[in-house]
């Protein structure tokens, strides 16, 4: 977050030579504008904004893109560094419940195993009719034939 309020502060810095710039180019439009208003008729006046009609076109548009796509980019820059973190942090948090269960599986795995190897000792030491017994018993036999 501190991280981002100083990108933040450093863009807003750098957005003041623009703003001077703008204003100069027109302030000095202005001037043209108001002098031309002063000196010359009203005809003159016609024909020198007819000029200057497709240089105020382009410079009008200049400020507005430049101005207003730097605060969309700015926004989408930011959006697009909050979604990064937020893929991050899920990608985190599902590798951790991955870890976790991965360890209860291996647990379960170990425990099963030696539940089988009790059960097949436990059926050594029975007699030969217990033994026997216990084999046919589908419960049983169904967990020695597994494995």
């Amino acid at each position: 977050m501190i991280t981002r309020r100083a990108e933040t502060s450093r863009e807003i810095g750098s957005e003041w030579p623009a703003v001077v710039v703008a204003t100069g180019i027109l302030v000095l439009l202005g001037g043209v504008l108001i002098t031309a208003t002063a000196r010359w008729t009203a005809a003159d006046l016609k024909d020198l904004i007819g000029t200057l009609s497709p240089v105020l076109g382009v410079v009008t548009g200049a400020f507005v893109t430049y101005f207003f796509t730097r605060q969309a980019a700015a926004s989408a820059t930011g959006a697009a560094r909050d979604a990064a973190d937020n893929v991050a942090k899920a990608a985190e948090t599902t590798r951790d419940q991955l870890t976790s269960r991965t360890e209860e599986l291996q647990s379960q795995i170990q425990r099963t195993q030696a539940l089988h190897n009790a059960l097949s000792v436990a059926l050594g030491m029975a007699d030969e009719t217990t033994g026997r017994k216990m084999r046919e018993d589908p419960a049983i036999s169904a967990v020695l034939e597994q494995h």
